[in-house]
């Protein structure tokens, strides 16, 4: 059978009725019931959020480069390959990295990919050197090998231009070449070390890339001085 609207709405609003009823009984009942019958309400257990690990702390800084004669030249040498870093194409590191990897026992990676790095910028067929064709020998066999041999070679073909240099960078190459005629550059002395990286770095500021950088410093600093004057 059907019902009709007005006997279905009749229907659902007794049920309703029915159920309200019902739930204010059960709330009724538990109210009056005693706390110690009342069943215990259960804790829910606490989240422990996971400790984040602790940041570790800053190590006090700390400076192995003694202020001595070589401070200047490495201070130097570090200034120069960041300001050229675009052309050295050279990690960046700092003076007391370069003063470490100068005292060093051996060879580390830092001094071997500077040598290479500055001696072939100076074997570059695009330098302007009477001995063209067999620098560009060393320089195409220039390699973590043979560098330091070809370092040799290289001091010896450049003495000649050792007169315009000041006499202590001088006596220290001059010591430097015959030092590497029968023993290796890793047993070298600082004061020889930098001396031969002086020069290379010499040799490498008339290099055409380095030249034309010097220049837009030069006419980037003008621009600045100028648009200063005229706020002036």
């Amino acid at each position: 059978f059907f019902f009709t609207d007005e006997e279905l709405a009749q229907f659902k609003a007794k049920k309703l009725k029915a159920k309200k009823k019902e739930q204010e009984r059960k709330e009724k009942l538990r109210a009056d019931k005693p706390e110690s019958e009342k069943p215990a309400k259960e804790k829910k257990p606490r989240k422990v959020k996971p400790k984040r690990p602790a940041l570790p702390k800053a190590l006090p800084p700390s400076l192995d480069f003694p202020f001595n004669a070589v401070c200047g030249p490495v201070l130097a040498i570090a200034e120069f390959c960041h300001e050229f870093s675009h052309v050295l194409r050279l990690l960046p590191f700092s003076a007391d990295m370069l003063y470490k990897a100068l005292v060093a026992p051996q060879v580390t990676t830092l001094l071997r990919e500077l040598h290479l790095v500055l001696i072939g910028l100076c074997l570059e067929p695009e330098m302007k050197q009477e001995t063209r064709v067999t620098r560009w020998d060393w320089f195409r066999m220039l390699n973590s090998l043979t560098w330091s041999e070809i370092l040799r070679r290289y001091l010896i073909r450049t003495q000649g231009r050792l007169d315009s240099t000041e006499s202590e960078q001088r006596s220290q190459l001059k010591r430097a070449i015959a030092h590497l005629a029968n023993e290796g550059y890793v047993s070298l002395d600082i004061q020889a070390k930098v001396a031969i990286l002086q020069v290379l770095m010499d040799e490498v500021n008339t290099h055409p890339e380095v030249i034309e950088a010097i220049e837009e410093s030069f006419k980037a600093r003008e621009e600045i001085d100028k648009g200063f004057n005229e706020l002036q």
